[in-house]
């Protein structure tokens, strides 16, 4: 699960996403005795719960799916910075 977590979330939130993990299948074992009880109102607000956990974990996976684009953007332009230099330094060598 570890490896999981790591391609799809920042290092520094993978401890987050693991207690937003757990708190999902706490809210879902706990909404599903709610329904055998008949607690309506504690469904809702466990269902609730889950959702804001859901939500937050979906956060975390779009911040890392941007820096990963912002990562890769500054890579490409760095690789095109050597591309010119070595472009340049040979049309140098081809004039002497």
């Amino acid at each position: 699960m570890k490896r999981i977590l790591a391609e799809q979330f920042k290092p520094s939130d993978i401890a987050a996403a693991e207690r937003e993990i757990v708190c999902i299948k706490d809210m879902l074992i706990e909404a599903q005795m709610d329904v055998d009880k008949g607690f309506y109102e504690g469904l809702i607000l466990r269902l609730e719960n889950a959702t804001r956990s859901a939500k937050q974990m979906l956060k975390m996976q779009e911040e890392k799916t941007q820096s990963d684009e912002i990562l890769e953007l500054v890579q490409e332009i760095e690789e095109q910075g050597r591309v010119n230099e070595m472009y340049r330094r040979f049309k140098g060598k081809e004039a002497i």
